[in-house]
């Protein structure tokens, strides 16, 4: 093990990324003395472990002892670094010349090499102080024109020849790699563009107009700026189709995009505000599209992205116009995590809508029904999630919820007789049912009416290892786990051409009657790296259609002839290694949670024919909010794990906090102090209010002082308004005369939606006591007038002594 902290070596170039048997490497190597002190008599060789066997060891060899790497050269010159020095130098071998002068490579095939250096760091001895490490494919001289007589005859003493020797075993796999060329493997690519999209949460819906959008940051018009992750990756691809190798690849790559991000770059194309606060829908009468001029009170500052959103997305429509696309999982979200919450919404949007998105702003039909799920796996009870994905193409959401929720005259969703979708997941989770690991290329049946793809793990682990924020595969090995960042960009771009090479190497040999089964290139969906390694895998890609090993096919063609040809028939799906990078048990809690909520919301409104909003609608975004909390996208890398569990923790927040405004909103206003009445049968009056934009059909449910139910009557509540509501409610016996009551709004399923309010109701003394007072006093009225007429004198007394009253 180098010592760390002395000497940081990394390649800058490797040229040729294939070399020939015959043939020179050259690297580029930039030596950093990182320690305090110089270091001195540096010296540099390169080292090679034994061909890889497989692609299975192509991860596993990387992080494998030095001694490992046994057939080294001999050390370059040497030369030395002051504290914080750094040296570029170009490292040239011969491969097929023996060690120590070469690296003795006799035969083709893929390489680990190693670069180390020695050095004496601060007066020391001389020791191993860095080291990188690469995978180096190497391919045949060409063939020389057979020779006349080369092909063998039978000699004189019979088919074993002179020398009596038997005949040639059988061919073994590595025999194989040797004989005249095999026909090219059928190969495609898949092109993501995904982000964590910084959409502010708590946005609920609005129609007929589209919600003004609102971005927490201006970090998605950095990426789609040229120089940008997401504009890098389109303009390799954009010049690489325009280049000689275009028609190729164009043939063979299927574009990969996230319908949220596809959705957001179309909004921002209309204008945008830049905020960390939204607005309420409910704490006022006012529109909320009538708020956005106040922005003093909102805090926003106007987004400056537009143009650069509007010129992102035209180049990617014109470069789509004749290419495969298919559809991510909404927002990136892990289908495990969506298929443990067990919420059908939520696996419906994740699966269902995006399809339509994609067809509406593209303009195109995106391939259907194929899922990709960020984790590159499923679990052992995620296959039937897969159902929900949409089998046909764009379909309406508001029809798919209510169908789901059992709406008379919505239908059913999912469709019954409607084809399996096809999730592609690596190989090595996938067990056929007669044992063993399925292999890359080849077709699975799993339970719940699905079908898998077998990726190549080898290959999609290298591809997410690549770019400036690497991913260690929750698929990949344990044992070829290590710190990625320990070789440099350069490097790791190397080893997943090596590793492509070497699973095409393994897909040739394991041939048979229907050909080599094909290979699917899929990095993953956040992929971190430049325009320049981008270009780099694409021209690797391209240059394996030229030497003749592989040939472009379209991702719906591999598929179809997955299926056909390369069936392994029923299978199971499991997580084959520990994936401690995965969405958290707290975050899928807080998912199930929220949907939920979410749910009852929804269930709460009733759809008006006169209003264009839904009530899916109106929840909508914030269920695509609980999606973002489960992005796989971006979550295998250290940094972006911390990032993406703090980033769960503010959209649960936001949208929790939005969630407990929208159930507030309905609620019952009950008039203040003592409520007084004349009799029990009186009604109690008070306001029902909705701040929703659906009417919400309910009921009042009235409690007596000790629990005892007195009444439940209907109370319909008018969209963004309130209404009188005359409660008859009675007391709980006749005697009572002061009562405290406790109301609350339910649904008509009997589901509390409102925070119970109390009221002290006083009753008069009913029927019988307003009448005998109101005798008594005309009897009283009826004796004083009778007593002023003069009929009895004891009333006259008192008429002679009134004046004097008036004296005094």
């Amino acid at each position: 093990m180098a010592d760390a902290g002395v000497l940081d070596l990394t390649v800058d170039a490797v040229t040729p990324q294939v070399p020939t048997v015959s043939g020179r490497l050259a690297a580029r190597v930039t030596v950093t003395n990182t320690s305090d002190s110089a270091v001195g008599n540096i010296m540099i060789r390169a080292q090679r472990a034994e061909r890889l066997p497989g692609s299975s060891q192509a991860r596993t060899v990387l992080a494998e002892p030095e001694a490992t790497y046994a057939v080294a050269t001999s050390f370059g010159d040497s030369f030395s670094l002051a504290a914080g020095e750094s040296a570029t130098l170009t490292l040239e071998v011969a491969l097929d010349v023996a060690a120590p002068a070469g690296l003795g490579v006799a035969e083709p095939g893929v390489y680990p090499l190693l670069f180390n250096a020695n050095g004496r760091p601060d007066e020391g001895i001389d020791q191993f102080l860095a080291e990188t490490r690469f995978l180096l494919p190497v391919r045949a001289d060409d063939a020389p024109e057979d020779e006349e007589g080369a092909e063998g005859t039978d000699g004189p003493d019979g088919p074993e020849g002179e020398s009596g020797a038997a005949p040639e075993a059988p061919e073994t796999p590595d025999a194989a790699r040797d004989d005249a060329p095999a026909d090219p493997v059928p190969m495609s690519l898949v092109w993501p563009l995904a982000t964590n999209v910084p959409l502010l949460p708590g946005e609920t819906g609005e129609a007929p107009e589209r919600q003004r959008l609102i971005l927490s940051d201006e970090s998605l018009h950095e990426e789609l700026a040229e120089r940008g992750r997401l504009g890098g990756l389109l303009g390799a691809l954009e010049s690489e189709l325009a280049g000689p190798a275009g028609p190729g690849l164009r043939q063979s790559t299927c574009v990969a995009v996230d319908p949220e991000l596809i959705q957001t770059v179309d909004r921002m194309v209309d204008g945008y505000s830049v905020g960390d606060r939204r607005p309420s829908p409910v704490e006022s009468s006012t529109r909320l599209r009538d708020s956005w001029g106040d922005a003093d009170s909102l805090d926003f500052t106007e987004g400056s992205g537009a143009e650069t959103a509007a010129q992102w997305l035209d180049r990617l429509r014109a470069i789509t116009r004749d290419m495969c696309v298919v559809t991510l999982p909404w927002s990136g979200a892990e289908i495990n995590a969506v298929s443990a919450t067990g919420d059908p919404d939520l696996a419906a949007e994740a699966l269902s809508v995006g399809d339509g998105v994609v067809a509406d702003i593209l303009e195109l039909e995106p391939l259907a029904p194929v899922v990709l799920p960020p984790e590159g796996y499923l679990s052992a009870t995620a296959a039937p999630t897969l159902r929900y994905a949409d089998p046909t193409g764009a379909v309406d959401p508001n029809a798919v919820f209510e169908a789901i929720h059992g709406t008379a005259g919505a239908g059913t969703w999912p469709s019954e007789g409607a084809a399996p979708a096809t999730a592609l997941v690596t190989a090595n989770s996938l067990t056929p049912d007669d044992g063993g690991l399925a292999h890359a290329g080849e077709s699975v049946d799993l339970q719940g009416h699905a079908r898998a793809f077998a990726l190549p793990g080898s290959l999609s682990a290298a591809l997410a290892a690549t770019g400036s924020a690497p991913e260690v595969a929750g698929y990949s090995a344990v044992s070829g786990r290590h710190d990625l960042t320990a070789d440099s960009g350069v490097a790791r771009m190397q080893t997943s051409v090596g590793t492509l090479h070497q699973e095409l190497s393994d897909a040739s040999i394991r041939a048979g009657d229907g050909g080599a089964a094909p290979v699917v290139a899929l990095p993953p969906a956040g992929w971190s790296v430049d325009g320049e390694e981008a270009r780099t895998f694409l021209r690797a890609v391209a240059a394996t259609f030229d030497e003749g090993i592989a040939r472009p096919v379209g991702l719906g063609e591999a598929l179809e002839t997955s299926a056909a040809d390369h069936s392994a028939g029923p299978a199971t799906t499991a997580a084959p290694n520990p994936d401690p990078g995965g969405v958290t048990g707290t975050e899928m809690t807080w998912a199930r949670q929220q949907s939920g909520y979410l749910t009852d919301l929804a269930l709460m409104m009733a759809n008006d024919p006169q209003v264009a909003m839904t009530r899916h609608g109106f929840t909508q975004p914030l269920r695509r909010d609980v999606l973002r909390m489960l992005t796989g996208t971006g979550r295998r890398e250290r940094a972006g794990h911390v990032a993406a569990t703090e980033r769960a923790a503010a959209i649960h927040g936001g949208t929790g906090s939005m969630l407990q405004q929208l159930r507030d909103s309905v609620t019952l206003v009950a008039p203040g102090g003592v409520y007084t009445r004349t009799t029990g049968l009186s009604p109690v009056v008070v306001v029902g209010r909705n701040g929703l934009p659906l009417p919400v059909p309910a009921e009042v449910q009235v409690l007596g002082q000790n629990g005892v139910p007195l009444s439940r009557q209907p109370a319909a509540l008018p969209a963004k308004g309130s209404v009188t509501l005359q409660l008859n409610s009675p007391t709980e016996s006749d005697e009572d005369r002061r009562a405290r009551l406790q109301l609350w709004l339910e649904t008509p399923a009997g589901q509390r939606i409102s925070a119970p309010v109390e009221i002290v109701v006083q009753t008069g003394p009913g029927p019988a006591g307003v009448i005998l007072p109101l005798a008594l006093i005309g009897l009283a009225v009826g004796a004083f007038y009778v007593g002023r007429s003069g009929k009895f004198p004891r009333f006259q007394r008192f008429d002679r002594i009134r004046p004097q009253w008036g004296r005094d």
